[in-house]
């Protein structure tokens, strides 16, 4: 990226002379917090004076970086193991709120990069640099500024060298240090509420300011206009309540603890009808399962306040009259209320579990505390039943076998609803190739229900459920091992069982037919991790949760080392180069952004030459395609994945009465397109080739050119849309242009035939296109 080259490029620039010239500093220990403005959007901290598993792998990165940007030397080299023993580097980032140029690109955020150095250290480096660059030296305040030729300023103060991208900014470091500026970010009370939760033994740590950044690149975002249409529900609002968040990571005994602290401003979460809620509590429902083959683990209580506030973050869904009308109909077919039988029990204490079993698919459990309205929760999951029955009787007969059956059994005094679904039946019915590998007992569901005589409501797949209640999580000794103690008030506790998870996917693999290398490869990939677990608390405005991850650190970095390994080894079959920043174009147009969704398929299409811009300079992915446009495109990606299609240039045939044989560019390429009946015109003989072209009109041209499009079969009801009947004339292409995902609808289901074609919609479906025929055989 062009602001992390710039700061390798003076880094390096200024420290070419040998590295024994740095070290921690004597005279002073004034920390980087004190001198860092207090609104500053994100500080980013290595601190490898405590124990860092990864020196070696961050000084290789560093290194490898370096030497890509070929301003390396041995000295170079050396500098980089020095800074990075027993010493601590801050970077600090602050977003604009200004667009740089007319083509609407953001600026590059602000930097601030502070590092320890000795007096004599830094002018020793200093001397070496000036015979690398152009340094201005001017004073300020008393100290002395270093002007670089491409404007980065550095200073040496309280025993930092400080690097900033402007002198403004490094003139209001050096007003902080002398006292004559009060705003710094370790004096900051949002700064301060965050660090309460901070672990003191981090070697990497985060804090963020989401109320400056969110202002910031809300307020730059509004002036992009259209360019960034992604974020036209940018919730500025939501993001400003946020008043710091905080990340801090350290190695311990057994691998790694994470911090994590977010804080709002309380008045303002009211003002949303939002709120960081006590929602603590102490976990019991652990001790009803056991803990044998568990992969997740996860128990909280009153998620209906959480699910609340993501709603009011992404759109008030409730109010959506699709939705009020699905409760309507789901009462209706059913007898429940959903608000009140179904999502009320967001209010209650609940788990979620997902264990390892002896087939392909993991079983889900889901228990709720009902205990004080059990018997009304008891009639409920009786409906529930009836409903599921109710609605799988015509499925069983649209698929012409029976696959499904229900009945009740006696589990330890409760009475459960059995639902056993054997997809094997249907799978095996229609000839799915995968029942060559397993049996039916892989594929095959049961579905346990029930509200149990001490009040806990139980949904389950685990095959085996009658053997594994009444247990206790217990019965894992790694869940043992990170929650020894389950009598304390808290917001969340979840567990994640890596090596189990691994299990289950090596056992998987095998099942299916795997290589044995592939195996081999995932197990030994996996290898170094075992098992996270975290426990969350909340007040009124910050929630704060720890998290440990359960890793063998010597192992993780040999997996590490396999990876890069890898990725080096890849890297000479691509050439890909990093994006300078995700809110500037690509270097092909002026309005193609990485962050827009159609840039892959732009990037693809322009790098084949199918597709081309303006002059401006421009692509203009929100104009039309016009017809002769589309032919254009379409025929030369179909050509370049191998169709071939005979056409003699020198003889025209008057196929068309609007085209221009003698003058019009497209004229040759309509032709060629005509005379292999891959296009065709009007009644009229016109080909209107400069009027825009309907999705309907461009998906059939494709369907036409295509080698492998007319293979599937037009019957199959999972590729229709509403808005396309089989009388429609088009209905064969569209539905395989869903089946083979060139398309996937305006919505998920209606296709608008009729509308006009735009030129980014024209890239996705093209390139798909092409992808396809490519791979045709």
């Amino acid at each position: 990226m062009k602001l992390s080259r710039k700061i390798l490029g003076v880094a390096t620039g200024i420290g070419v002379l040998g590295a024994s010239s740095i070290s921690m500093a004597a005279s002073e220990n004034i920390a980087m917090e004190q001198l860092l403005p207090a609104n500053i959007d994100a500080v980013y901290t290595l601190d490898t004076t405590v124990k860092n598993p990864f020196e070696v792998q961050l000084k290789d990165l560093i290194k490898q970086s370096m030497t890509a940007e070929n301003t390396s030397s041995e000295s170079d080299m050396a500098l980089i193991d020095v800074i990075l023993d027993n010493n601590r580097l801050v970077y600090g980032m602050d977003m604009p709120n200004e667009i740089e140029s007319e083509e609407g690109i953001l600026k590059d955020p602000e930097m601030y990069m502070g590092v320890r150095v000795t007096e004599e250290g830094f002018l020793s480096l200093y001397e070496k640099a000036k015979s690398e660059m152009t340094i201005t030296e001017e004073t300020y305040n008393g100290v002395t500024l270093y002007v670089g030729d491409n404007d980065t300023v550095v200073v040496h103060i309280g025993g930092l060298f400080i690097m900033t991208s402007n002198k403004e900014n490094a003139m209001e470091v050096v007003d902080r240090y002398k006292g004559t500026k009060n705003d710094a970010l370790a004096n900051y009370s949002n700064y301060m509420d965050i660090m309460t939760h901070a672990n003191d033994a981090a070697f990497f740590s985060m804090y963020v300011n989401p109320a400056e950044m969110g202002d910031q690149i809300g307020d730059a975002l509004a002036e992009l206009g259209d360019v960034f249409p992604q974020f036209a529900n940018f919730n500025k609002d939501v993001i400003s309540s946020m008043e710091g968040e905080g990340v801090w990571v350290s190695q311990n005994s057994t691998g790694f603890t994470m911090n994590i602290a977010i804080e709002g401003d309380d008045a303002q979460l009211k003002e949303l009808n939002m709120s960081f809620d006590k929602h603590n509590f102490v976990p019991k429902l652990w001790e009803k399962i056991s803990g044998t083959g568990l992969m997740m683990y996860g128990e909280v209580n009153l998620t209906d306040s959480w699910m609340t506030d993501a709603v009011l973050l992404y759109g008030d869904m409730f109010a959506d009259e699709d939705y009020i009308a699905w409760k309507n109909e789901f009462k209706a077919d059913s007898n429940i209320d959903f608000d009140k039988e179904i999502l009320s029990l967001m209010k209650n204490q609940q788990m979620f579990t997902v264990h390892k079993t002896d087939r392909l698919i993991p079983a889900v459990t889901w228990m709720v505390d009902v205990a004080s309205n059990k018997y009304a929760n008891a009639a409920t999951v009786e409906k529930l039943n009836e409903y599921l029955k109710k609605i799988m009787a015509p499925v069983e007969t649209e698929a012409g076998v029976d696959f499904f059956n229900s009945e009740i059994v006696d589990m330890n005094g409760s009475k459960f609803y059995k639902n056993t679904f054997n997809f094997g039946t249907v799978l095996r019915a229609e000839g799915d190739s995968i029942m060559d590998l397993v049996g039916d007992d892989q594929v095959t569901i049961t579905l346990y229900m029930t509200t149990t005589i001490d009040g806990t409501m139980v949904i389950s797949t685990l095959p085996s459920l009658g053997n594994m209640l009444n247990h206790s999580l217990k019965d894992n000794s790694t869940f043992e091992a990170a929650f020894p103690i389950l009598n304390q008030p808290v917001a969340e506790i979840g567990y994640f069982d890596v090596k189990t998870l691994n299990d289950y996917v090596t056992m998987a693999m095998q099942d299916l037919g795997a290589p044995e290398d592939a195996v081999t490869g995932y197990n030994d990939f996996m290898a170094p991790f075992k098992d996270i677990s975290w426990m969350s608390f909340a007040d009124s405005d910050t929630v704060w949760a720890t998290m440990n991850m359960n890793v063998d650190v010597e192992g993780l970095a040999k997996t590490f080392e396999t990876a890069a390994e890898w990725f080096k080894e890849q890297g000479q079959y691509y050439d890909y180069e990093i994006p300078e920043s995700p809110f500037a174009p690509t270097a092909n147009f002026c309005d193609v952004y990485y962050t827009d969704w159609f840039w892959i398929y732009v990037s693809d299409l322009s790098g084949m030459e199918v597709v081309k811009g303006y002059e401006d300079g421009c692509f203009h992915p929100e104009r039309d395609v016009t017809r002769a446009e589309f032919t254009k495109m379409a025929l030369k990606a179909s050509e370049l994945a191998g169709n071939y299609y005979a056409y003699d240039s020198q003889q025209f045939e008057d196929r068309f009465t609007d085209i221009d044989y003698s003058n019009d560019w497209f004229a040759p390429i309509v032709d060629q397109a005509a005379a292999n009946n891959l296009v065709k015109g009007f009644d009229d003989k016109t080909f209107r080739p400069n009027a825009s072209i309907a999705r309907a009109e461009a998906v059939q041209i494709l369907f036409n050119m295509s080698s492998k499009m007319k293979s599937v079969d037009a019957t199959y009801s999972e590729y229709s849309f509403l808005d396309v009947k089989p009388s429609d004339w088009f209905f064969g292409a569209v539905r395989a242009a869903r089946y083979y995902n060139l398309v996937s609808g305006v919505t998920p289901i209606t296709f608008e035939p009729t509308r006009n074609l735009t030129r980014a919609e024209a890239t996705k479906i093209i390139s798909g296109f092409y992808h396809l025929e490519s791979d045709a055989e």
